[in-house]
């Protein structure tokens, strides 16, 4: 089974797309926020296709179109809403479960937006413990890593001993809130020891 990271870049071409070779009874799209790569045919239809949506500051909080007067916790609610059929599973992160402060708000929230509750999933994340465990700083000031490397931390863990993941279009350039010299590291390092495999990313095609 392989489980295809596909970036949000807005570069991503149907080229790349194409160098996909896809099991259709086992491998799982992962797709991120924004889903960028649901413009193309191959990646919307795609029935083994699961999403997940970062929370946002409550700075940075979006009116939501789906439900007026309403703001959206997660990035892209509405929009994963609207399309939750195309979807087998939906991932939010960080899962209210393992927030310290207000979790019930959150999922109140997610309640409000009225997803199927089959659908629904979480990641265990820990910000601080994420950032310890891989010696990530932005510029000396402690902060999270980015959805990506989340993600495959997460199916790194998950995987079996013949599983691959491979990343799709990566180049660390929806990195305004990380470090993007960092993570770009972090990913060639990851290519180079075999822990994940690249189709169009960091300049790298391997597989």
């Amino acid at each position: 089974m392989n489980y295809f990271l596909l970036a949000n870049n807005k570069e991503l071409s149907e080229s790349t797309i194409n160098k996909m070779s896809l099991n259709l009874e086992t491998d799982i799209l992962v797709l991120f926020n924004f889903l960028f790569p649901m413009k193309f045919e191959k990646i919307k239809y795609y029935k083994n296709k699961i999403c997940i949506s970062r929370r946002r500051p409550a700075k940075d909080r979006l009116d939501s179109k789906l439900y007026p007067g309403a703001k959206e916790y997660y990035c892209n609610m509405g929009v994963m809403r609207e399309c939750q059929d195309l979807f087998k599973e939906i991932y939010f992160l960080a899962c209210p479960n393992n927030m310290k402060d207000n979790p019930q708000s959150y999922i109140d929230n997610i309640n409000l937006f009225k997803f199927d509750p089959s659908k629904i999933k979480c990641i265990d994340y820990t910000p601080n413990e994420m950032s310890k465990k891989l010696n990530y700083y932005r510029s000396g000031i402690k902060a999270e890593v980015s959805t990506g490397i989340i993600a495959h931390e997460y199916f790194k863990a998950r995987k079996q001993k013949d599983d691959k993941i491979i990343l799709v279009a990566f180049n660390s350039g929806l990195t305004n809130f990380h470090d993007k010299d960092w993570e770009t590291e972090y990913f060639k390092n990851e290519i180079s020891n075999n822990s994940c495999y690249a189709i169009d990313s960091y300049g790298i095609c391997n597989i």
